[in-house]
C-alpha cells in the first residue's frame, strides 16, 4: 500500500514530457473537475465511453470525415495536455493542424460488444503526446456494425457523448445519402463551468441559475448551421415541455453520519441506500397514483449535469435521454423495506463490478450528487487520504458497467438504421462519484431530479416530502414510511 501511495505521490509532482514538435497552443488551465479527472487517472484509466450500432455498410472514409467535421468544430477534440511551472493546462491544435482521431477497425461478434468495450476503457491516453479521444469500429457482418467512441473523462462526460453520437450518427447519415456535409464552424475553447456548485451558488436557486447559466452558454455554442436533424424519438415531450425539476435536500452533520452508520449496518453502500429510499417513495406515485398525468411512456428526464463541459452541442435543445424507473421499481416491489430493496440494489452493483461483461444498471431519478471538496486538503495528509481511496476503487476498473441505454433515439438516418446505443463507465468512475462525500464532506447535499410534467402539483409536493421524512427515518434507525402530506 505505502509503494502505491509513494508511485501516486511521484505521478504528481513529475514534470509532463515535453517535444520540440509540439505545436498545439496553450487555451487555458484546467478547471477544478478537470483536474480532479486527471489526478483519478494516475491511479487507472479514467475513461468513459459509448457505442453505436449501425445497419449499413459504414465505410472507414466515411467515419474519417464524419471524425474530421467533428473534430475542427470541437477544440476538446483536437486537445492535449501541457505542464508548466507545476500547473496543467490544455493546449488546442489549430483545425488544419490537429491530429486526426485514431480509427482502429475490426471484425468480432455482437456477444463481444461488452468485452470489446471493456477493453477499450481499460487502454490509457496518454494526453500529453497524443488526443484523448479514439475511436473503434467492429463489424458484425458486411452491413451490420458497432462505433465505439472513448475519451478521457476530463474532456467531457456522459453527456457529452451522448451528443457526440448525435452528431457522429447524423453526419453518417448524410455521408450515406450522397450528400456534401455542411462546413463546419469551429468552436471556441470552452470555459470553465466546473467551478464548484457550492462555492459560487447556494440552494437550489443558486443550481437552478447555474442550469441556466449553462443553457445560455449551450445555446450560443448550438450553431448547427445546415446541419440534419437530430435523432430523437417522435414521442418524446419537446424540451420546453419536459423541464427537470431540481429539488435540493441537505442534510446535517448528524444526519449524514446517521445515514452513513445506517448503510454501514446495512452492510450496503450509501448510494445503494438512497435508491432503495427513492425508490420506495417514488413507487406509489409513478406506478400507482390516480393523480398523475397522461404520458406516452412512464419515464424520468435525466437530470442535467451540473458540472457539465459543454464542448458538444445539444442539438435543437433535445436531450433525447431519459431513464426508467418503472423497472426497476417493479423488479424491487416484492422487497418489504428500505434496507432489503439496498441490499438487493447493492448486489447488483457487486455483480456487475466482478463480471468482465457489464449489465444494464438503470439511473435512478435522485442524482446522488455529494458535495466534496475536489481539492483534497493541503499537505501530505490530504494526498494520501485520496491516494487510499483512490487505489481502494481503482481494483474496480478491469470491468466495465452500462450506465446509460440510449434505446430511445430515433432509429432512421439517410441510408442507415440504428438498432441500439450505449454508454459504457468504469466502475472505479462511479465509485469515485458516488462515495467521495463521505471522505471530503460532512455535508450531505441530495439533488431530486423529476419531470415536472410526470406528476400533478399535489403529487411533486408529496414526493418531496415523502423523500425528505423516509430519508430523515432511516437516519434515526426506523424503516417507517411517512404516508401524511405536507
Amino acid at each position: 500500500m505505502n509503494d502505491l501511495l509513494t508511485l501516486f505521490k511521484r505521478k504528481l509532482n513529475t514534470q509532463a514530457p515535453t517535444s520540440p514538435d509540439n505545436r498545439p497552443t496553450i487555451a487555458r488551465p484546467l478547471g477544478k473537475m478537470e483536474y480532479s479527472a486527471w489526478i483519478f487517472d494516475q491511479a487507472s484509466p479514467f475513461n468513459i465511453g459509448a457505442a453505436v450500432d449501425i445497419h449499413g455498410n459504414v465505410t472507414e472514409d466515411a467515419l474519417a470525415q464524419v471524425l474530421r467535421w467533428c473534430q475542427i468544430r470541437y477544440p476538446m477534440l483536437r486537445s492535449i495536455l501541457r505542464q508548466e511551472h507545476q500547473k496543467l493546462y490544455f493546449a488546442c491544435y489549430e483545425p488544419a493542424e490537429a491530429p486526426v482521431i485514431p480509427i482502429e477497425m475490426c471484425s468480432s461478434t455482437e456477444e463481444n460488444r461488452d468485452r470489446i468495450a471493456t477493453e477499450e476503457l481499460r487502454r490509457p491516453f496518454d494526453g500529453y503526446h497524443e488526443l484523448m479521444i479514439r475511436v473503434k469500429l467492429v463489424r458484425f457482418s458486411e452491413d451490420y456494425c458497432s462505433v465505439f467512441v472513448t475519451f478521457q473523462h476530463l474532456i467531457g462526460d456522459g453527456f457529452s457523448h451522448a451528443n457526440l453520437l448525435v452528431d457522429i450518427v447524423n453526419l453518417l447519415g448524410t455521408v450515406s445519402s450522397g450528400e456534401s456535409l455542411p462546413s463546419p464552424e469551429p468552436l471556441p475553447f470552452p470555459p470553465m463551468l466546473e467551478d464548484g456548485m457550492a462555492s459560487r451558488f447556494k440552494g437550489i436557486k443558486g443550481l437552478l441559475q447555474l442550469v441556466s447559466c449553462q443553457s445560455k452558454v449551450m445555446g450560443q455554442l448550438n450553431q448547427l448551421g445546415d446541419m440534419p436533424a437530430p435523432l430523437r424519438n417522435d414521442a418524446d415531450v419537446p424540451f420546453a415541455e419536459r423541464r427537470p425539476i431540481v429539488e435540493t435536500f441537505t442534510f446535517n452533520a448528524a444526519e449524514t453520519a446517521s445515514l452513513i452508520a445506517y448503510a454501514k449496518q446495512e452492510q450496503v453502500t450509501l448510494y445503494a441506500l438512497l435508491i432503495a429510499i427513492t425508490m420506495d417513495v417514488i413507487h406509489p406515485l409513478l406506478a400507482e397514483s390516480p393523480k398523475q398525468k397522461d404520458t406516452t411512456e412512464r419515464v424520468i428526464t435525466m437530470p442535467m449535469p451540473i458540472n457539465l463541459r459543454p464542448f458538444l452541442s445539444i442539438p435543437k435543445n433535445d436531450f433525447g435521454l431519459f431513464s426508467s424507473t418503472v423497472d426497476v421499481v417493479r423488479k424491487l416491489t416484492d422487497k418489504k423495506n428500505i434496507p432489503e430493496m439496498a441490499k438487493d440494489i447493492r448486489r447488483e452493483i457487486k455483480s456487475a463490478m466482478k463480471k468482465d461483461s457489464p449489465r444494464l444498471f438503470v439511473m435512478p431519478t435522485v442524482a446522488a450528487i455529494m458535495d466534496w471538496k475536489l481539492f483534497f486538503p493541503k499537505g501530505s495528509k490530504g494526498v494520501d487520504r485520496a491516494a487510499r481511496f483512490i487505489v481502494s476503487m481503482a481494483k474496480y476498473s478491469s470491468t466495465s458497467l452500462t450506465f446509460l441505454n440510449l434505446t430511445r433515439m430515433s432509429t432512421k438516418t439517410g441510408n442507415f438504421t440504428v438498432t441500439n446505443a450505449r454508454g459504457y463507465v468504469a466502475p472505479s468512475i462511479l465509485g469515485t462519484a458516488l462515495f467521495s462525500a463521505v471522505l471530503f464532506k460532512d455535508l450531505l447535499n441530495i439533488h431530486l431530479s423529476y419531470n415536472e410534467k410526470q406528476f400533478s402539483g399535489e403529487d411533486a409536493a408529496l414526493l418531496k416530502h415523502r423523500f425528505k421524512t423516509t430519508a430523515l427515518a432511516v437516519a434515526q434507525g426506523s424503516n417507517t414510511m411517512a404516508q401524511s402530506k405536507p
